[in-house]
């Protein structure tokens, strides 16, 4: 138990990691069609990270559970805790909600331009 928690912890931080470099993106597109059309990317990948980052949270809250359950104090294969994956959820959730503001800055600016 303790082998697979520390597996889906490696493999959740790595997720994180990945769609963190992701969505650090902020090529919204070049003229207002451009940016309003890349709304719907946007969307698309919000509900795809948040539905998969959901997963693979519960799935660790609940190999954190049964450890905890079993009385599991240390674990020798890792030295994340379920507070460290929270972290983790979170600073990501965070990383989603910048992107959407620049997002949203982007396209106020390119409205803007446009009545020019």
């Amino acid at each position: 138990m303790r082998l697979k928690f520390a597996q889906a912890v490696k493999d959740n931080n790595a997720y994180l990691k990945k769609a963190t470099n992701e969505v650090s993106n902020r090529e919204f597109g070049d003229n207002l069609k451009e940016v309003l059309d890349f709304e719907k990317k946007l969307d698309d990948t919000d509900h795809k990270y948040k539905d998969e980052s959901d997963q693979k949270f519960r799935h660790l809250d609940d190999l954190w559970n049964q450890l905890q359950e079993k009385g599991v104090k240390e674990n020798r294969y890792t030295a994340y805790t379920i507070d460290d994956i929270v972290k983790g959820n979170n600073d990501f959730r965070g990383s989603l909600n910048e992107r959407r503001k620049d997002y949203e800055k982007e396209k106020k600016k390119k409205k803007k331009k446009k009545k020019f």
